[in-house]
């Protein structure tokens, strides 16, 4: 339900200043983690992405990777799509981690969205950390 108010709340706002004459009121969203809930079910995430269209067509949707679109219960060595390269990928001890995203391992999000790359002094790694610089301010996501 929170997802789709959020959506809905932009979506209004854009609307009500597409005359082409002003900027939006809203200059971009940033969305740090739980974006579909789709637990490895890919019509889920059709859904959310149809959902969120109506804003990310116009104007910037940064994301973030969050407990539910990472997750390795067992066996992510060599497969993680981060890169780390522990037996069941990134599964620090302070986490709780659990099945939250019904072993997506971060792979439909890595396919379905692509992020700042390194530039300069800058470095990222694709959904899983990266930083821009967007009218004044400096994003570290």
């Amino acid at each position: 339900l929170g997802g789709n108010l959020t959506a809905e709340m932009v979506r209004r706002e854009l609307d009500e200043y597409d005359d082409g004459n002003r900027p939006y009121p809203v200059r971009l969203v940033h969305h740090a983690g739980d974006l579909s809930y789709a637990r490895g079910s890919a019509y889920l995430w059709d859904a959310w992405l149809d959902m969120v269209q109506p804003f990310a067509s116009r104007i910037p949707l940064m994301i973030g990777v969050g407990n539910h679109e990472y997750d390795h219960t067992a066996g992510g060595l060599g497969r993680d799509p981060s890169g780390v390269s522990t037996d069941d990928g990134f599964r620090p001890s302070w986490g709780n981690f659990a099945t939250d995203s019904g072993g997506e391992c971060g792979v439909p999000i890595t396919k379905r969205f692509l992020m700042p790359q390194t530039q300069g002094n800058y470095s990222s790694n694709g959904v899983f950390w990266y930083s821009y610089s967007y009218g004044m301010v400096h994003t570290i996501m």
